[in-house]
């Protein structure tokens, strides 16, 4: 952290952004590397004021506190959002489209470029919860702020611009001369009449950079009255969530770091269970003692947990071993079919991480082209419900399963359970978890090796015999070593 001691500090930092947004108004403002440049600039700004790492949350923050706009960045845009309901083709939303009928959200009241219904997100919700059943917008929370101003300026024209070198299809034209958000219909001739087809939206770079100006002037002068400190990233920081910590805290002291790799236990321990749940399972077939079958099942099931427990702990090892990019550098759209333009990499499902492990290891910008994991393969889908069944594991809950009772005797009943609908669909597990035995196991095991196998061809064979046998390793750092020999006593 670092706070502004002069007026002269304070001009050099504030006239450098007023530079470059100078050279955005005069060279480039209505061209998308207008766009890309303020984008940046804003994003810059909101990291000097807050800290942190760049995201959607701390651009909004600056946007509603010192843009002196937060009426408008707060609205939600009804038009986009009511597109984006009925895209989903889903009964449930019926009744919010409805209701924004009711708020005049119809393509003809467009044809007046000045109508505008948005309103902030808490209007919206007041409004609603008189017309709407109760509880009802609960369900809708995250798909309405979805479409708040900041988070459309966030999503669809900061990331975008940044990494696609584009800005979103369909824009409304300003024919008017806009300077703030606004709305327009794209309209198309059928027969001798202009019919609107389409209600579109769009931030007008105009208002892009009024906006920029008023957050510089608001934030100067916060830190001119001391208000506020810029914030500046430590030496030694760096943007790898697993080494931000990681400054100078072992080496300082003298001490090594101990490393371990735990998939190799896991693996190991999965060895073991599947070979412990073959044994329980010949001993059934010879001797039809109760207990080894019931020992056979309790192994099998550890060891399909074990398995996927293994890949999800080899994943974040290769990740943070050979990871040569941040997440932030991927292309939109591996950000956006992963789920990880919205969330850290952390939180991502274990699948979208195994996907992403080819990228983010990537030696060269053409491998971002590339094709790795086919989404659509039968191997792919297996390792993802393989995964579905590890959480169903997890979050245990009754199943209803479909079974016919046959009366063979006075005393005696045969039942049947073997219905399509009591397996899962591609690795024909049993949805009973109580009937998990050696060959699923095996199976999990061979889906889980399977799995390794590509990520290694697609790394190019680090994954090596070293790789895997070290474990455990001691990391030194290399001054401390070379001041140890130092002192060595000197023979007599």
């Amino acid at each position: 952290m670092s706070n502004i001691r002069d007026s002269a500090e304070s001009d050099f930092f504030f006239g450098y952004f007023e530079k470059r947004i100078r050279y955005v108004r005069e060279n480039c403002l209505d061209q998308i590397e207008g766009t890309i440049l303020l984008c940046c600039y804003l994003d810059s700004l909101s990291g000097y004021c807050y800290g942190g790492h760049t995201g959607k949350a701390r651009l909004e923050r600056f946007l509603l506190e010192h843009t002196g706009q937060r009426d408008i960045w707060k609205k939600v845009s009804l038009v986009l959002l009511r597109q984006h309901l009925e895209s989903k083709k889903l009964p449930f939303y019926s009744d919010m489209i409805s209701f924004l009928n009711g708020l005049g959200v119809r393509m003809i009241n467009f044809n007046n470029l000045g109508f505008n219904p948005d309103v902030d997100f808490e209007t919206l919700v007041n409004k609603a919860e008189r017309i709407l059943p109760a509880g009802y917008l609960g369900k809708l929370d995250g798909d309405i702020r979805e479409f708040e101003y900041s988070a459309i300026l966030w999503r669809d024209y900061r990331n975008m611009a940044v990494h696609e070198t584009a800005l979103p299809e369909g824009r409304a034209e300003n024919l008017a001369g806009k300077k703030e958000p606004f709305y327009s219909n794209m309209n198309a001739i059928a027969g001798r009449e202009v019919v609107p087809i389409k209600t579109c939206f769009d931030i007008p770079p105009e208002f892009l950079l009024f906006t920029i100006e008023s957050g510089l002037d608001s934030f100067r002068k916060s830190v001119d009255e001391g208000k506020c400190t810029i914030e500046v990233p430590p030496v030694g920081w760096t943007r790898r969530k697993d080494s931000r910590k990681r400054l100078k805290d072992d080496a300082e002291v003298g001490y090594p770091r101990f490393i371990t790799k735990p998939f190799v236990s896991l693996l190991s321990g999965s060895d073991y269970l599947l070979g412990q749940a073959q044994l329980s399972h010949e001993k059934w077939n010879s001797l039809r003692n109760s207990d080894d079958r019931w020992h056979e099942r309790a192994l099998s099931r550890s060891c399909v947990v074990a398995s996927v427990f293994f890949l999800e702990s080899i994943t974040i090892s290769v990740l943070r071993d050979f990871g040569s990019l941040e997440p932030w550098q991927l292309p939109f759209r591996l950000q956006k079919k992963t789920g990880l333009h919205k969330r850290d990499i952390d939180y991502l499902p274990l699948i979208e991480r195994v996907f992403l492990i080819p990228y983010l290891c990537a030696d060269a910008v053409d491998a971002l082209s590339r094709e790795y994991f086919d989404r659509g393969s039968e191997e792919f889908k297996r390792m993802k419900e393989l995964i579905e069944i590890r959480d169903s594991f997890a979050h245990s809950r009754p199943v209803r399963l479909r079974v016919t009772i046959t009366k063979t005797g006075e005393r005696e009943f045969v039942l049947d359970d073997k219905f399509e609908e009591n397996f899962w669909p591609l690795t024909r597990m049993p949805k009973d978890i109580s009937r998990i035995n050696h060959s699923h196991a095996k199976l999990a095991r061979e889906i889980v090796e399977r799995v390794v196998m590509h990520i290694d061809e697609f790394l190019g064979g680090k994954l090596t015999k070293n790789y895997w046998m070290t474990e455990e390793r001691m990391e030194f750092d290399p001054e401390i070593l070379s001041a140890s020999d130092s002192c060595q006593d000197e023979p007599d």
